[in-house]
């Protein structure tokens, strides 16, 4: 079992209403510059695997054949799909009589969303950002139009969430790891900003001022304050494999701590005034009884997916 994410928005527009009128999966590569009768021919996917060669050239004729060999051969039966339009997920699970198929009627082709998955049921999830783990939200930010997404924790997340949604019994058995991985993998990025700055708070009495949370910067995420001396602490949390680079953050008037849970924060050993929270610690401190009073419902709702499965 996989678990997959598709980006709705071909180059002719946003489909996703095509999507869950039709209940598809549906992507481009249109044929658009080939007549209806050639383009009927595509049916056959040897055929359009041929015509797509034709037209498609470079980076363009790579992903084309990308997306759609996953539609075609990739994508099983008991794999499941997300997709996404504004602040509402949508989820699908792939069954046996699913099958790839090319539809050149007018509409199809219009949207450019030829390519298609059929026999699919859509179940809408999710209206905030913390209904949604990290990983899920942040697999939309780019990559492919067909993608999969391999983080731990997800597909498990995946299954055991579509079984609630449709009245299902495909999870049955299975349980969601509880481990540091699966945890960062579940926290959006907001979270583990939320995270760090409790976490300074419990060990250094560090408080947040709130209304650098709404400042645009792209050094921290907000400010807090040292109440015992008023000195100023500026903190960066990436919930991501990145390197980030201390060297900018060296003219900030104040202590900085980081936050990376899977990257790393080069040359912040030359500056005393840098400090890197362990992912390890404050894991450990999420899941003790003195940050059990301090967490939001957002992160609560991830710890208790890793204690006792799913129980929303």
């Amino acid at each position: 079992m996989q678990v997959w994410r598709l980006q709705t928005k071909p180059s002719s527009g946003n489909n996703i209403d095509y999507c869950l009128k039709n209940q598809i999966a549906a992507i481009g590569w249109s044929l658009g510059e080939l007549s209806r009768e050639e383009r009927e021919e595509c049916r056959d996917f040897s055929v359009y695997l041929a015509r797509a060669k034709e037209i498609y050239k470079g980076d363009s004729l790579k992903t084309c054949l990308s997306c759609v060999t996953a539609l075609h051969d990739r994508i099983k039966p008991g794999d499941y799909i997300w997709m996404r339009s504004g602040r509402t997920f949508y989820l699908a699970r792939v069954d046996e009589q699913s099958e790839w198929r090319f539809c050149p009627d007018e509409e199809a082709t219009r949207l450019d969303s030829c390519n298609q998955l059929t026999n699919l049921r859509w179940y809408p999830y999710g209206k905030i950002e913390s209904d949604i783990p990290g990983a899920l939200y942040t697999a939309f930010i780019r990559g492919k139009t067909v993608q999969r997404i391999g983080k731990s924790g997800i597909e498990t997340f995946t299954a055991l969430l579509y079984d609630r949604l449709a009245g299902t019994h495909f999870a049955d058995g299975r349980t969601v790891e509880q481990a540091e991985e699966t945890f960062y993998t579940l926290l959006s990025p907001s979270d583990c900003e939320d995270l760090l700055c409790l976490w300074l708070y419990k060990t250094y009495g560090y408080v947040c001022i709130p209304s650098t949370c709404k400042m645009s910067t792209k050094l921290y995420e907000c400010e807090l304050i040292n109440p015992e001396n008023g000195g100023r602490i500026f903190v960066q949390a990436k919930n991501s494999g990145d390197v980030i680079d201390a060297a900018p953050y060296a003219a900030l008037p104040g202590e900085v701590w980081f936050l990376t849970t899977k990257g790393t924060v080069a040359d912040a050993g030359r500056y005393p005034q840098m400090h890197i929270a362990a992912p390890a610690e404050l894991y450990a401190f999420a899941l003790s009884e003195d940050a059990s009073r301090l967490l939001p419902d957002s992160i609560k709702t991830w710890l208790e997916l890793l204690r006792a499965g799913w129980k929303r």
